[in-house]
């Protein structure tokens, strides 16, 4: 009787590894975008510095709460992936125009 070979399934396909990239693409790209769109609103809300950096506080606590909930309801890693991606540089990039154009 020949031993079967049983041939494991890829690094990336295990149910472990969807979980941990999710947890890894929340912690990384989606701080980074919470962060990234605080910057860019604190260009855009008109008010007094502490006002703003209040209202910031609480839309980044609302944002990013209601981020967690959407990557682990999303199936696809693709489109978790590209979608923080994109949002990150979209904002990163509106951030540093309206700095740019703030100290010219």
């Amino acid at each position: 009787m020949p031993l079967e070979r049983h041939t494991p399934q890829p690094f990336f396909k295990r149910p472990s590894m969807y979980i941990t990239s999710k947890i890894f693409a929340i912690c990384t790209l989606g701080f980074i975008l919470i962060n990234s769109l605080g910057v860019f609103l604190s260009f855009v809300i008109p008010g007094d510095q502490f006002d703003v950096l209040v209202w910031i506080t609480v839309l980044a606590f609302l944002f990013y709460s209601g981020l967690i909930m959407w990557v682990f309801h999303e199936k696809s890693l693709k489109v978790i992936w590209l979608s923080l991606t994109i949002g990150v540089i979209f904002t990163v990039g509106a951030s540093l125009l309206m700095w740019w154009g703030k100290n010219q």
